[in-house]
């Protein structure tokens, strides 16, 4: 969510060399997406285990509609807002998400495509690992469009359904889990100091699994102590997809207003960004609307 509403910030213009947007950027998009991916391998298998009949009900309602619907709602709001909005859009690009998504909906088209590819291959470990192996070597040197990003993330989402058949049932007490997650940080800024000796695939991996691995060790750490977190994870979908329409209304907002706080407008666009959207999951989530909406299907959590 900070990401981004700083990324809009920056491509807007409103850009402070104070805040290290760049440097902030770089460090949260080498981790983010891909613990994302890994997150949903992990519970992919267990879902695949419903059914194929099930397993695709339940994909079709949580990513190819909330995928289509939100894609075309925010193409239409793009091009009412055009000339606010960064990068301006056509209604033509309606006709064109089956191949091109459009903003931040790239993931759940890609993630459709990982958990089709599960499917395919039955969920058959041996399968899944030879896939992950296969896309974290040659990955990134596909030339086949979307499929060829999907293939670059499958390294997560593969690795996610292979560590399911443990991990699921791993507990660790506070010592190992504090460990783990001085070890990361080490490991994360450890690859930074390494980029002249390194090759590039292996510093982005060594990244994306060590920033997923301290964070899922944090959020362990303060499991207890914020119940809150479970209320934002069962709003995620909502949160995802309503996210930048509130926080990029805060910003045209704010530079329409005149007043010269671009750091204080950042702040208050993530906190709208992830507000908003939480309330109107509660809403929907209330009078039983969420898959209608695409916002995720009803959840078990009680908030």
């Amino acid at each position: 969510m900070y990401a981004h509403a700083l990324r809009g910030h920056v491509t807007s213009g409103a850009y402070d060399p104070a805040w290290q947007a760049d440097v902030q950027d770089d460090v949260i998009y080498a981790f983010h997406m891909p613990m994302f991916f890994f997150l949903a391998g992990l519970f992919a298998a267990k879902s695949l285990a419903k059914g194929t009949g099930p397993f695709l009900r339940d994909k079709g309602v949580t990513l190819l509609w909330p995928y289509v619907l939100w894609s075309v709602v925010s193409i239409f709001l793009g091009v009412l807002g055009s000339g606010a909005v960064n990068g301006p859009i056509t209604y033509a690009s309606i006709a064109e998400i089956w191949r091109t998504p459009v903003y931040q909906y790239w993931f759940l088209y890609v993630l459709l495509i990982c958990q089709l590819i599960l499917l395919a291959v039955r969920a058959d470990w041996r399968l899944v690992a030879v896939l992950t192996l296969a896309s974290a070597v040659i990955g990134i040197t596909m030339t086949l469009g979307m499929l060829s990003f999907a293939f670059n993330f499958f390294v997560y989402f593969g690795a996610g359904v292979l560590a399911a058949r443990w991990l699921l049932k791993w507990t660790a007490g506070r010592p190992l889990l504090v460990a783990i997650l001085v070890g990361s940080i080490v490991l994360f800024a450890a690859s930074y100091a390494a980029e002249t000796v390194i090759p590039g695939r292996v510093l982005a991996l060594t990244r994306a699994f060590s920033g997923s691995i301290g964070v899922m060790a944090l959020a362990m750490l303060v499991a207890p102590y914020a119940r809150w977190l479970a209320v934002l994870g069962a709003a995620s979908m909502s949160i995802y997809v309503l996210h930048t329409i509130f926080s990029a209304g805060v910003r045209i907002a704010w530079r329409m207003s005149g007043i010269d706080n671009n750091l204080l407008a950042l702040v208050l666009g993530t906190l709208v960004g992830i507000a908003v959207p939480l309330a109107i999951w509660g809403a929907a989530r209330r009078y039983h609307l969420l898959p209608w909406l695409g916002l995720g299907s009803q959840p078990q959590v009680h908030a």
